[in-house]
């Protein structure tokens, strides 16, 4: 959880986004006070609570908190894997970011596109390098040249097979070519050199017909070749002697990806600890209650592991609630033993009841449920008052929304779930559907006496972007997914046609105007049967009212 979490908070692209699946779209939000609760907490529910660095504040509004045997000992097992085991490619990754910093190495920039064919069989990132220093070396007075130590072997043959690259051998070369060139303009001692020569001869080949470097040459280097001459303290030396060295993307991709890891890596391993220090204080203190430890011998050899999601049932008879978040438990309501029952929280419901109390503010309740959606978690609610909160602090800048960062999360969201297949409706159709109908409410919301049509305009279109439900046709049956569609999007846009209450009339014909716009007209144009659907159902809706009229004053 905590990984992909913190990677997700610095992804600007949602796209790329990983799915933290701590709760269900099945699940009813549940209101309980601190009065009388004495819950088990899983391992799931402290990360998140460690993650918002308010587990202290969680731990302290209980009187009694359970934890079962095996949460220390898993934090521990977790703490391990959390630390990075080769420090060596850290240091690499680190010497590339700095050469990249003082020009040392330039990043790869292309100019042309890489052939498919070739693409195919020796993979994009050798590919382009080829493409470039062939367009680039055509008719040019300098010299370009791929560094890639050979043999390359064909990327679906596992390492048996090597790739035929006798047409591309006019710029390949090898990382001895490059340390002859280094020797040749006297800026490596005999003593590198014979390092450099024993060490290469064992890694790599030369290169059949490989050209010789020419003084000013450029120098594109895969990710290996960096990795020599890194090895060899020879990438550094480039530059003095008159050459010019070009990173492959891949070389500057694993850079940044292996310094994020260990940069995150640091980050995880301080929410353990920050957990692990809160849990060990409390339970020195009596605070906090270990289970006993589950005895898996009598299980048989086949007997799940310890763990603390599995040791979380056999606490049920000293608690009255779970804290849980894991989608595939709490989607439901309680969970029994045999003899007990207890309900099922998480951390969602943790944080209203957090704010019932006046532990935190409203405002640090809004910005715990961004920070959720940035990191990825999944199916996060969105209440009337929030997403109105959030609409109306924004601004409006030529008829369009400025979000704040708050809107930008919720609709961000909403977008990477709908990207994915994690929606699993009919069983999650309650998230889905409070969701649109909380966009339904809060557009009709922005409409009322006052209101500053153009603002109220731009911000009910961007609403209407969330309330169609042909977005996640993807997730519906297939054999049902027309019908539903039609009923389910007809349903919504009656809701949306529902006249206005207790506002001016000026303002009830602007949302009229509105709802023509954008609405109606499109939907007539597009879809007729649908916009004759609509007309059809309040023809009888006015057809039932004027009768149920009729015979009220036939009675009177």
């Amino acid at each position: 959880m905590t990984f992909p979490a913190l990677s997700n908070l610095s992804e600007s692209d949602p796209r790329r986004r990983s799915a933290i699946p701590a709760y269900s779209g099945k699940r009813v939000q549940l209101e309980f006070d601190f009065n009388g609760k004495v819950p088990t907490l899983d391992a799931t529910a402290l990360l998140t609570l460690s993650h918002l660095k308010i587990l202290d504040q969680t731990l302290d509004a209980f009187d009694t908190v359970y934890i079962p045997h095996s949460t220390l000992g898993w934090l521990f097992e977790e703490l391990q894997k959390a630390t990075f085991h080769q420090p060596s490619r850290i240091v690499i990754a680190r010497q590339v970011r700095d050469m990249l910093a003082t020009d040392v190495l330039e990043k790869f920039y292309p100019s042309t596109v890489a052939d498919s064919e070739l693409s195919a069989q020796v993979g994009e990132d050798l590919a382009a390098l080829i493409a470039e220093a062939e367009k680039e070396g055509e008719g040019g007075t300098t010299q370009h040249v791929v560094v890639r130590p050979a043999p390359v072997y064909r990327i679906s043959s596992l390492m048996e097979e090597e790739a035929d690259l006798s047409a591309h051998a006019a710029v390949l070369s090898s990382c001895l070519a490059v340390m002859d060139k280094l020797k040749q303009k006297a800026i490596i001692t005999a003593e590198e050199v014979d390092r450099a020569s024993a060490y290469l001869q064992m890694q790599e080949k030369p290169w059949p017909n490989q050209p010789e470097i020419a003084d000013g040459a450029t120098l594109y280097l895969d990710n290996l070749a960096i990795t020599y001459l890194l090895h060899l303290g020879l990438l550094e030396k480039l530059k003095a002697a008159g050459l010019r060295a070009v990173a492959s993307p891949k070389a500057v991709s694993e850079a940044n990806t292996l310094l994020t890891y260990n940069s995150i890596s640091d980050e995880v391993k301080e929410i353990i600890e920050r957990l692990r220090s809160s849990l060990n204080t409390r339970i020195e203190s009596g605070h906090i209650r270990v289970g006993r430890r589950r005895n898996i011998e009598k299980a048989g050899d086949e007997a799940i592991p310890e763990h603390p999601t599995v040791g979380i049932s056999s606490l049920t008879s000293h608690c009255n609630a779970a804290i849980v978040d894991d989608r595939s438990i709490n989607q439901y309501a309680n969970m029994h033993d045999g003899s007990s029952e207890i309900s099922i929280l998480c951390t969602l419901d943790l944080l209203d009841a957090l704010v019932a109390s006046n532990v935190i503010s409203g405002n640090n309740w809004l910005e715990y449920r961004t920070r959720l959606r940035r990191a990825g978690y999944f199916f996060v609610p969105i209440t009337k008052d929030e997403l109105e909160r959030c609409l109306r602090e924004s601004t409006v800048a030529d008829g369009n929304v400025v979000e704040t960062a708050e809107l930008k999360a919720i609709r961000e969201s909403l977008l990477r779930v709908r990207m994915s297949d994690w929606l699993q409706l009919p069983n999650e159709a309650p998230w889905l559907d409070n969701t649109i109908k909380t966009f339904i409410h809060v557009l009709r919301n922005l409409w009322d006496d006052g209101a500053d049509v153009a603002q109220a305009s731009a911000r009910s279109n961007w609403l209407a972007q969330h309330i169609d439900i042909r977005g996640w046709a993807h997730s519906l049956d297939p054999e049902n997914a027309d019908n539903i569609v039609r009923t389910g999007r007809g349903v919504f846009l009656l809701l949306l046609l529902t006249a206005l209450t207790g506002v001016q009339q000026s303002i009830m014909d602007a949302y009229w105007n509105w709802l023509e716009e954008k609405i109606l007209t499109p939907i007539k144009e597009q879809f007729p049967d649908l916009y004759d659907w609509l007309v059809e159902w309040h023809k009888d809706h006015i057809d039932k009212i004027t009768k149920i009229s009729t015979s009220e004053r036939d009675e009177f």
